[in-house]
């Protein structure tokens, strides 16, 4: 700007001393390259004042991320876990022990069975002189008839028998339990899906097979039913459903836990939690307990992971499951001492340990 001065003041002198003339066309010259050299100075600068705007809002815009970004990492997330639910409380370890079937003796289950029934089949008496007959003796063709329908029954009864105890051997192997899933976080938690993964050698159940049916033991009335029915009745086995499990009373536990779902291949159990507060755990339904299959009892290591849409990565952790068998070697010689065994409930007990054994 000074050398553009500077020469600007000396084309006036110049100017002035030749002639005034071409001092006066040189004077608007120099007029004019001044106010175009005032202009491009004045745009460069608003140049960079735009030029530096657009910096520090670049650089404000960059900081609001950066504090959005480090605000979110820092925000309070849910923080799920799952236990096993035990009475009512969450633990990390449940054992579970299981009644293996006692053995049952079908040869001698058979032969109790048939002697039952051929006990109401009257003995044949010699009536006294004047005593008074209340009903007529069965012939000896109704008590052969008898017979026949006792031998029958006893081989239906055997093969059915053999039937039922494999079946009640399979139940033997299930296994059941339930979930709590958990808050650590004041944050609530909504749409998490649990996934349990159980090792082999534990498998997923297909299905719910009928059991097979016990037949009825026969009993012999003939002409006496009116006279036995007054007295009391036959001593008669009851029904198989009589003598079934009864269905206990259930809850749909904290009401927002789905029933599990079983994955193909390995056992895998899933469930999804629809809300998950601070104050209250999510629990499995009694009647939706997961139900898997395990022939060798153990202590196995049960992995989880938790999925959310809040949570920035899955949540994973791990529970421990022990089954053991109870062993009870006394056979069993009766229908009704084998449908009175049912299925007994196996005996679950838990603890939560700060660390895996």
């Amino acid at each position: 700007m000074a050398v553009l001065l500077a020469v600007v003041a000396g084309s006036f002198g110049v100017a002035y001393g030749v002639d005034r003339r071409f001092f006066e066309a040189g004077t608007f010259a120099l007029a004019a390259v001044a106010a175009f050299a005032a202009v491009a100075s004045l745009l460069a600068v608003r140049a960079r004042e735009r030029r530096q705007n657009e910096i520090a809002a670049d650089l404000r815009l960059l900081v609001e991320r950066q504090r959005l970004a480090l605000a979110d990492a820092t925000a309070e997330r849910p923080e799920p876990t799952v236990l096993f639910l035990h009475q009512n409380a969450g633990v990390q370890r449940l054992r579970i022990e299981r009644r293996h079937p006692r053995p049952l003796d079908v040869d001698q289950t058979v032969d109790h069975e048939r002697t039952l029934a051929l006990r109401t089949l009257p003995s044949v008496r010699t009536p006294l002189v004047g005593s008074l007959k209340i009903y007529r003796e069965p012939s000896e063709h109704d008590r052969d008839r008898f017979r026949e329908q006792v031998e029958t029954y006893a081989a239906g009864l055997r093969e059915a028998l053999e039937q039922y105890d494999a079946h009640r051997r399979e139940r033997a192997l299930r296994v059941s339990g339930r979930f709590r899933v958990e808050n650590l976080s004041r944050r609530a938690g909504h749409h998490l899906t649990v996934r349990a993964y159980f090792p082999d050698p534990f498998e997923v159940v297909r299905g719910e097979p009928d059991r097979p049916a016990i037949p009825r033991r026969p009993t012999f009335h003939g002409k006496r039913a009116g006279l036995t029915a007054l007295l009391g009745g036959e001593t008669r086995l009851p029904a198989e459903s009589d003598l079934s499990l009864r269905p206990r009373p259930v809850s749909r536990g904290s009401g927002n836990v789905s029933r599990p779902v079983y994955r193909d291949g390995s056992a895998i159990v899933e469930v999804g939690v629809e809300r998950l507060s601070h104050s209250r755990p999510a629990d499995m339904a009694e009647e939706d307990r997961w139900i898997l299959r395990l022939g060798r009892p153990g202590v196995y290591p049960i992995r989880w992971e938790i999925l959310g849409d809040e949570l920035q990565e899955p949540v994973r952790g791990e529970l421990w499951l022990e089954v053991v068998e109870l062993l009870d070697d006394t056979p069993i010689r009766s229908v009704k001492e084998l449908l009175g065994e049912n299925d007994p409930a196996a005996q679950e007990s838990g603890s939560r340990p700060d660390s895996a054994p």
